[in-house]
């Protein structure tokens, strides 16, 4: 049997004060879950959200900034967060976002064809408190809905084209479309 935490109402907070990773089944539409060390959402998980927020505050470290979602996500509304660190989608991941808001503080990669598809929400890049070679990457047949660029005084790099279905949103900063190790830039493609 998987375990459940079904329904964290307004008033309700979660608060974990070491790494979490993710096996069973988190429902939430309102209240807040925050953890301080890292998460990962693991084969068995499923974070499902349709308001509240759900924050990983952990500081930047070289050695664990990668937060792994492996499992799956459905997100109608609410807000996911890793404020510090990067979003790394597994080829296991299994997606159903139609909205909501994605904040990712470092960097957000999703190599794997097909793994990261919503079809509503926003992904967001937000400042970080380690800002060095950040950067967005997504593989084929990936894309973003809605994509807002929001971090003041930091400078990513793209490492590979970008699809946005709706709207591209630059509020502050610096994103690259090339690369210090290419002649050839990226390109960033809007349907919206």
């Amino acid at each position: 049997a998987t375990s459940k935490i079904y329904d964290i109402w307004s008033s309700g907070t979660l608060e974990i004060d070491g790494n979490f990773t993710q096996n069973g089944e988190i429902a939430m539409s309102d209240g807040k879950v925050l953890v301080h060390g890292s998460y990962g959402l693991g084969l068995t998980g499923v974070l499902r959200m349709d308001g509240g927020s759900f924050v990983c505050d952990k500081p930047y470290s070289i050695s664990k900034a990668w937060q792994y979602m492996s499992g799956k996500m459905v997100m109608s509304g609410g807000v996911f967060e890793l404020s510090n660190n990067s979003m790394y989608v597994n080829s296991s991941f299994e997606d159903s976002i139609s909205g909501g808001d994605i904040r990712i503080g470092y960097t957000f990669y999703a190599p794997s064809a097909g793994t990261f598809n919503p079809t509503g929400g926003t992904v967001e890049m937000i400042s970080g408190d380690k800002m060095v070679d950040a950067y967005v990457q997504l593989g084929s047949a990936n894309w973003f809905h809605d994509f807002t660029y929001n971090s003041p005084g930091v400078s990513r790099v793209l490492f590979s084209d970008i699809n946005i279905n709706h709207d591209f949103l630059l509020q502050a900063g610096v994103l690259n479309t090339g690369t210090p190790f290419s002649l050839t830039g990226y390109d960033i493609f809007v349907k919206g």
